[in-house]
């Protein structure tokens, strides 16, 4: 999924929102958080 700061449909410029929290989560954190859980897992194994 591509970013794309510069719609036209987003107001408020200086603080756009994302389309969902999870939909953030998932395009800022989705590789870190599955790369903590792999190595947790296999830390614990």
């Amino acid at each position: 999924m591509a970013h794309n700061n510069t719609s036209p449909e987003s107001e408020g410029s200086a603080a756009p929102e994302p389309p969902t929290l999870s939909g953030w989560f998932a395009s800022h954190f989705g590789n870190w958080a599955s790369d903590y859980v792999e190595m947790r897992a296999t830390r614990y194994e």
